[in-house]
Order: structure tokens, then C-alpha cells, then sequence
């Protein structure tokens, strides 16, 4: 498993805010090393990024205002 593969697991543990006692244990573990942890950092970067991201409009108001746009051009 890739570094980064294992920074995006322990990201969804750590959200999932909850560890058994051996999850803690095995996550001080990895965290020990600063290249682990500088990946984690990383993962939480392209989360807060994808979280402030604008959302798209639900597809039922794309094709509500094509349709009004439409009408209201002829």
C-alpha cells in the first residue's frame, strides 16, 4: 500500500471520530514518521479544498432554467 494509500485511510478512521484502542495504537505508530504524516497533512488539504468548492446546481434546476431561458428567447 502506497503512503498515500494509508494517509487516505487513516483520514476516513480519523473523520470517523472513534478508534479502538488498537486503531490509536497503530495510528500513533504511523504518525511517527514525518513523511506519514506530511501525507496526512496533504489529504486534509484536497478535503478542505473539496469541501469549500462551489456545488453544482441539482440537475431539476439545470433543466428548469435551460427551459426558462429557452421560453423566454423566443
Amino acid at each position: 500500500m502506497s503512503r498515500q494509500d494509508e494517509a487516505a485511510r487513516w483520514f476516513a478512521t480519523l473523520r470517523r471520530g472513534v478508534l479502538t484502542l488498537e486503531e490509536r495504537s497503530a495510528y500513533e505508530a504511523w504518525a511517527a514518521q514525518r513523511a506519514n504524516r506530511a501525507a496526512l497533512a496533504e489529504m486534509e488539504q484536497i478535503w478542505a479544498s473539496l469541501e469549500s468548492a462551489q456545488r453544482p446546481a441539482p440537475l431539476h434546476l439545470t433543466r428548469k432554467l435551460m427551459l426558462a431561458h429557452s421560453v423566454a428567447s423566443m
